[in-house]
């Protein structure tokens, strides 16, 4: 599997289905906020029966955002983040990085005059 970061926040992926699919599994997470979220909807009896469809649309809204897949598509290529790449186990790969980032220089400490008050 080839990853090219394009830039600081971006790495398309190029790779076999199978390795997609992989890593497709890998980067499948559960968001704890959200988890934490449906568990206090379906506790809302209150809102349940006063208004059911309401409760309903919103108790799907809130399980569609409990597990989230970190692989993105964009225009037909498969991207992630560049932070993600040293937890992927079990692939091959080959990043090349097509970004430069500026040489870092000393800086130095601004100089302030300190008053002494009485």
């Amino acid at each position: 599997m080839i990853i090219d970061i394009t830039s600081p926040s971006q790495a398309y992926i190029q790779g076999t289905p199978e390795e997609i699919a992989k890593l497709s599994d890998q980067m499948n997470y559960r968001n704890s906020s959200k988890h934490f979220e449906l568990s206090k909807h379906l506790q809302r009896s209150w809102m349940r029966d006063k208004n059911p469809d309401e409760w309903l649309a919103q108790k799907k809204e809130i399980e569609a955002q409990v597990y989230v897949n970190l692989l993105y598509k964009d225009k037909g290529r498969y991207w992630i983040r560049p932070g993600y790449i040293p937890y992927i186990k079990g692939i091959e790969l080959s990043i090349r990085s097509h970004v430069t980032y500026p040489i870092a220089k000393p800086m130095s400490w601004e100089k302030t005059t300190r008053i002494h008050s009485l």
